[in-house]
């Protein structure tokens, strides 16, 4: 929706301001050989083939301006020289659509103090029958609700007041365009009518961004119409029990956001049932730990690789089921 906005750039998923911070963030002087660095690690990139950068503009913006390039400016033209299917007019706004990034609030603040932050949720039952069934995740509900809560606390416990608006994914299904005017408000960029025919362009983005397997894996579903007109999936196709334990593992964050219950207090049972999937979620959250503490060069072939191989491995057990 908002890559169809005319004046705003959002590209394909790609994680490379987190990966490469830690080289380039604090340098206090670009070089032409900083520029040639960086363009190389950025090739480096999984998934960078999708955004199809003109490289060639990159480079002789970044070595026309050298004296006053630094990370944030760097970083914000790049996705400025990004492909991008829709027509587009002045950018008023760069925006990064990447779930990976609700780790790291703080860290994109330090490097753009002026971001605001979008957090778009869904009904944390409906969440782990969507995610499961594309692949994402194993069919594992204390796992997938306790996910689901850590993403929500880390994104609100790393903005900073005003600089984060949550957003429904129920209501932006049930009315799209006053939701999407209240999400530009708070960027600051006027609504556009283009935003409600991004579906329009499928064929074309796919045909343009997704060229790799993966990458339209990850994709594909945005460029489907939020459901409005589909009843929840949910009560007809989990348990009792999975009901169960997904309310005791959301806890009160369910009700913050806005999503009933079922069941109050747990029993043993339930309890008992959601510690694997509990621990399986924090080791996902302490893995991150290990990644950011490897170089730039290595941590960026380890987080693309590893979902990648998780990815085979999951397929190999048949682990979704």
């Amino acid at each position: 929706m908002f890559d169809a906005h005319p004046s705003i750039v959002i590209p394909p998923e790609c994680q490379f301001i987190i990966n490469l911070k830690k080289k380039y963030l604090g340098l206090d002087l670009w070089t032409a050989k900083t520029v040639s660095s960086f363009i190389a690690d950025l090739k480096k990139q999984g998934l960078i083939e999708s955004w199809k950068i003109d490289w060639s503009k990159l480079r002789d913006t970044l070595l026309s301006n050298v004296y006053r390039v630094d990370y944030a400016l760097a970083c914000k033209l790049v996705y400025l020289y990004s492909f991008s299917c829709f027509e587009k007019g002045n950018p008023l706004a760069i925006g990064d659509k990447n779930p990976g990034y609700s780790f790291y609030s703080k860290e994109l603040q330090e490097i753009f103090p002026e971001a605001k932050f979008i957090y778009l949720c869904r009904d944390y039952r409906e969440n782990h029958i969507s995610i499961v069934r594309a692949g994402f995740e194993m069919s594992i509900i204390a796992a997938t609700c306790r996910k689901w809560v850590g993403y929500y606390e880390l994104m609100k416990n790393g903005c900073e007041n005003g600089n984060l608006i949550v957003c429904r994914y129920e209501n932006l299904a049930l009315s799209p365009e006053n939701e999407l005017k209240k999400l530009l408000g708070f960027i600051g960029v006027p609504y556009s009518p283009t935003m409600l025919d991004y579906a329009d362009y499928a064929e074309d983005v796919k045909r343009e961004y997704f060229t790799n397997s993966y990458a339209w894996k990850l994709h594909k579903n945005i460029l489907l119409p939020p459901i409005s007109n589909k009843p929840m999936e949910w009560g007809a196709h989990l348990t009792r029990e999975e009901i169960a334990i997904a309310d005791y593992v959301v806890g009160k964050t369910g009700e913050e956001l806005g999503y009933k219950k079922v069941y109050g207090r747990p029993n043993v049972r339930v309890r008992a049932a959601a510690i694997f999937g509990v621990g399986l979620a924090k080791a996902n959250f302490f893995a991150r730990i290990f990644l950011d503490a490897l170089p730039s060069d290595a941590r960026s072939f380890v987080d693309f690789r590893l979902r990648l191989y998780i990815e085979k491995l999951m397929r190999v057990f048949d682990l979704r089921r």
